[in-house]
This record gives C-alpha cells, sequence and structure tokens, in this order.
C-alpha cells in the first residue's frame, strides 16, 4: 500500500480551495454562505465589484447591513426576509425594485443540501443569490410595451379601415398619434386644392402657430415638397436614425412631421411636438410611422368613396335626364306613328282599289307591282301599330322569342327589292326553296326583315348593271346562316375591319356617285346582336361582295 503523502494533499485541497473562489468569484451574482443566525460566513468578490463593502468586512453581516447599511426602515423587506426563510424550509426568492440600490434584483435563499438533495440539519447554513435583473425588467417592460403598442395599432388599424368618412379617419388617427407619442402640441394637416393646407384637428396650438410662414407651416410645406419624414431631437441622437431638418437655429423642441403619402401622393402631413426639454424615442418614432401609413391609406380610401358617391349621384342625375329624354323620344315616335296611320291606311284602300278595278286592265307586271305596294304598306301598318304601344316598344328590346319564318322572310325581301333590281337590269334570286320545310329563329320579324332589306338593298346599289345578287339560307348544326352575294365593286381588305361602324363608308372612285349615311350596315348589326348572332363580311375589290349573318334556330 501506497503510503499517503501529506504535503500532496494539502496541496491539492488549497488549489481546488482558490480554483473554486475563483470561479466563483468571477460571477456576476453576490453569492453569500449564511449560518444558522443569517450572518455572513463568507462572500465572493461580487461585493467589491458592486462596490458594497470588501470580502473581508463583508463577514458577520447579515443581508441588510450589507445591501442597505444605513437604513432603519422597520419595514423593509430584507428585515423579514431571512424569517420568510427560516419559516419555510424549502428556501424563499423575491424580485423588487430595490429603492437603495436603484436595481431590479432577485434573491434566492436556499439551505445547503448533499447531493442527494436533503438539508443538512448538522451544518444549517443556507445560500444566498442575489441577480441584478435590472436590463431583464428593461426588456420584459420594452417588450410589454411594443406589445400593447402593437395591440393598439392593430385596434387603430381597424377602426381606420373600417371607416370611409376623411374626418373620421383624421380625427381617429391623430388622437392615436397623441396618444401613443405623448406629444404635448400637435396637428394634422391635409393638402387641398390649389395647394392650401387645412388644419384639419389640433392640440395646444396657437393661431400664430399655424399662420402663413410659421415653423410648422413651413415644416409641414417641406414634407409635403419632398414626401421625406423630418425628425429632430434636442439631445444626441442614436448613430442608426435619420435626420432631416430645417434651420435648428428656429426650432425650440423635439418634433416629428411625418407626410400622409398614398399610392405616391402626398395628401397631408402629421406633426407632432415633445413636451420642452423632451424627445421622442425611437420605438415611439417608429410606431408613429406604422400609424402614418394606415392613417395615410384610410384617408385615400375614404376620399376615394367620397369621390364615388359624387360621381354616382353625377350619373344618377344623368340617368334621369337621359329617361326624361327617351320619354320624349317615345312620345315622339307615338305621335309620328299615330300621323302616319291616316296615310298608310289610304294608301292600302287605293291599292286594294286598283286590284279590283284594274284587273282586267293591268298586265302582270303591273299588278305585282300593285301587290308588292299593297303588301308593303300592310307590314308598315303592322309596325305603326306596334310604335303606338310602349309596352310593346318595350317588348322589342326585352322579348325576342316569337319564331321567325326565314323561308318566308327571305322571300318577301327578295320580291320586294326586285323591281329595284330589274330597273338595273341585276339578276336577283334565292335558294330558298318555299316548297321544302321551313326555317326558323327566335327573334323580332320587322328587325330581322330590316336587317336582310338592308343587305339586299346595298347589294343592288352597289353592283353594275347585268351583274347579279344571290341571297342563301344555309344551315350550320343548330344554326342559320344567310348570305347576300354580289358580283359588285367589292371592298378593299383594309376596309373591311370597319364596315359596320356608324357612318363609315369604303371611298373608292368607282362609287363616289352612290349617296348614303353610313347607318344602314351598322343597324344590321345592332339588330343581329340583339338577336344573339353574328354578322360577317368577305369582299375583293373588283370581283364582289358576300354580307350575312348567322343566328340560333329556334326549335321546331
Amino acid at each position: 500500500m501506497t503510503p499517503i503523502n501529506t504535503n500532496e494533499v494539502l496541496y491539492l485541497i488549497e488549489r481546488a480551495k482558490r480554483e473554486w473562489e475563483a470561479a466563483v468569484d468571477a460571477l456576476p451574482q453576490i453569492i453569500c454562505l449564511l449560518d444558522q443566525n443569517g450572518l455572513i460566513a463568507r462572500a465572493n468578490r461580487t461585493v467589491e465589484t458592486w462596490g458594497l463593502s470588501t470580502v473581508k468586512e463583508v463577514k458577520g453581516k447579515s443581508l441588510h447591513e450589507l445591501l442597505h447599511p444605513n437604513c432603519t426602515n422597520p419595514s423593509c423587506y430584507l428585515s423579514a426576509l431571512w424569517q420568510s426563510y427560516v419559516d419555510d424550509s424549502d428556501g424563499v426568492s423575491v424580485e423588487v425594485n430595490d429603492p437603495v440600490l436603484n436595481r431590479y434584483l432577485q434573491i434566492q435563499i436556499e439551505p445547503v443540501k448533499n447531493k442527494e438533495g436533503a438539508r443538512i440539519e448538522l451544518i444549517d447554513f443556507a445560500t444566498v443569490h442575489i441577480s441584478d435583473i435590472t436590463r431583464k425588467k428593461q426588456v420584459e417592460s420594452l417588450l410589454g410595451w411594443h406589445i400593447d403598442n402593437l395591440s393598439s395599432l392593430l385596434h387603430i388599424q381597424r377602426e381606420l379601415a373600417n371607416s370611409l368618412d376623411a374626418s373620421r379617419v383624421l380625427n381617429i388617427g391623430f388622437e392615436a398619434a397623441l396618444r401613443l407619442s405623448m406629444a404635448a402640441r400637435g396637428c394634422i394637416v391635409t393638402l387641398e386644392e390649389n395647394d392650401e393646407l387645412d388644419f384639419a384637428y389640433i392640440k395646444n396650438l396657437t393661431e400664430k402657430d399655424t399662420a402663413n410662414d410659421s415653423q410648422i407651416q413651413l415644416l409641414v410645406k417641406q414634407v409635403l415638397q419632398s414626401q421625406e419624414p423630418i425628425i429632430y431631437r434636442v439631445a444626441n441622437t442614436s448613430e442608426n436614425q435619420t435626420i432631416l431638418s430645417i434651420d435648428q437655429s428656429i426650432v425650440l423642441s423635439a418634433h416629428i412631421v411625418l407626410p400622409l403619402i398614398s399610392r405616391g401622393q402626398a395628401l397631408g402631413a402629421l406633426y407632432l411636438e415633445a413636451t420642452h426639454g423632451e424627445e421622442f424615442s425611437d420605438d415611439v418614432i417608429e410606431t408613429i410611422v406604422l400609424l402614418e401609413s394606415s392613417i395615410a391609406i384610410s384617408l385615400d380610401n375614404a376620399r376615394l368613396y367620397q369621390l364615388s358617391e359624387e360621381r354616382l349621384k353625377t350619373v344618377q342625375s344623368l340617368y334621369r335626364d337621359v329617361s326624361d329624354m327617351a320619354q320624349l323620344k317615345t312620345d315622339m315616335i307615338r305621335l309620328a306613328a299615330h300621323d302616319l296611320r291616316n296615310p298608310i291606311t289610304t294608301l292600302m284602300m287605293h291599292t286594294e282599289m286598283l286590284k279590283r278595278m284594274g284587273a282586267d286592265n293591268l298586265d302582270e307586271r303591273q299588278l305585282r307591282i300593285v301587290d308588292v305596294i299593297h303588301n308593303t304598306s300592310a307590314r308598315m301598318a303592322d309596325f305603326v301599330r306596334d310604335l303606338l304601344s310602349l309596352e310593346r316598344i318595350e317588348e322589342m328590346h326585352r322579348d325576342q322569342s316569337a319564331k321567325v319564318d326565314l323561308t318566308e322572310m327571305v322571300h318577301q325581301v327578295v320580291a320586294e327589292q326586285a323591281d329595284r333590281a330589274q330597273i338595273k337590269d341585276i339578276m336577283l334570286h334565292t335558294d330558298a326553296d318555299l316548297e321544302a320545310p321551313h326555317v326558323f329563329v327566335n327573334g323580332t320579324d320587322f328587325m330581322l326583315s330590316l336587317a336582310l332589306t338592308n343587305l339586299v338593298s346595298n347589294a343592288i346599289k352597289y353592283t353594275d348593271s347585268g351583274g347579279s345578287v344571290n341571297v342563301r339560307i344555309m344551315s350550320k348544326e343548330n344554326k342559320l346562316q344567310i348570305e347576300v352575294e354580289d358580283n359588285g365593286y367589292g371592298i378593299p381588305e383594309e376596309d373591311q375591319a370597319q364596315l359596320f361602324e356608324p357612318f363609315f363608308r369604303a371611298k373608292l372612285p368607282e362609287t363616289s356617285h352612290i349617296s348614303g349615311t353610313g347607318l344602314g350596315l351598322h343597324l344590321v348589326r345592332n339588330i343581329i346582336e340583339r338577336h344573339r348572332g353574328e354578322v360577317f363580311v368577305r369582299s375583293v375589290r373588283g370581283q364582289g361582295s358576300t354580307f350575312g349573318f348567322i343566328l340560333p334556330r329556334a326549335d321546331n
């Protein structure tokens, strides 16, 4: 068995002691060992770092004497702390804002325990840990302030977003800015027409403060022009804070001036002024900047809403005017239709007399002319009768569910235009077979007949003598297509896209002698589109044109 070297053992013990003391002395907390009477037996050198006492002098003192050496207050929390520990065998822990040290402290007193966690009753010593938690409390307070501010901002933003009244938006925003910044004075300004400033809301400002060329006016005009904030502090500012300001010689106190900008336009400005001698913190500035954005967006939305309301009223007024004019037009059409009824009736009576009296004196062509005049007059009479009923006029716009016989309509239009074609020596014919099953579409007979008449009339007008015009009906699945083909002058390709526009006429030397308003094809397109159809044109200059329309087939 190796003999024990006493000196070596003592050396190791002493070395372990110094290492332990060095480690404990390096801690930022005060560590003390208290005896059974609550007096300090040992303490680390942090007591010297805190400037309370030396390690030697602290022995035999109580915690009260260590931390509050001159305190005579019988209700001091330190006086009762040791007794609380004695009454609670598991130890005590408190957090307190110490009024003498001006620090937040966390003090823990715990009994000395063995490695199994059992209290050593024979020794009955206690350990004390005193930590400076001032910074922690400051961070917690700042975090709580931020949470409260963010919660307030969220609530304010909801209020702003739900308001479409510009005055209310400004009031909510300004009151919130004053509350969050604790500013002593301030105002919120809007930029009106002619670049005039309107001080919407004011706190503790005089007429002199808001007069032209005043300090506040100069600041507001500067931020509106530059669209950049102005932040001025009385004391030195942090390096990361951008400062933009006017001549500081005229500045009396710290202020924040923020432009209210939305969609790149300055709508106004927010001015806040701190209490004399104080300044706004970085946190306050960040909060107010966030608030400013919400105010600007909500103000812009409120103004847009107000503008839309004004325009709606204007549109409603125009609609009433147009409705009155439409009613006047309807009354005039009814009056004109009433005046037309008598001459049309007379014309029909005379054609009937001609048919009866001239049956033996008129040749076949003359009798056919009389029939065309009679049939056309009868259709005009029907149309005039419809015009005399306002309900029927509205029905022509809304209800187009009546079945129209396209086969019959094509033959009728061709018969009506036959004489015009014969006068120009143009062959007008159709492949529509009256003996075959007829085809139908839904719509208004008069309107569709008017559209086809325009196309046939145009084909005859723009075809030279000796030419031909053919009217065809083609079936395509659930649609019907009518084509009017001629071998006339044709239309240049660059003009074809505008043919159905009002008042447009293709300018060709060979057609310059032909008169027209340029409204016929526009009328055709309107009628066909109203019947849920479409128009088309195919043309080659010098070879002829094909105009037509496609309509949904009616159920048989």
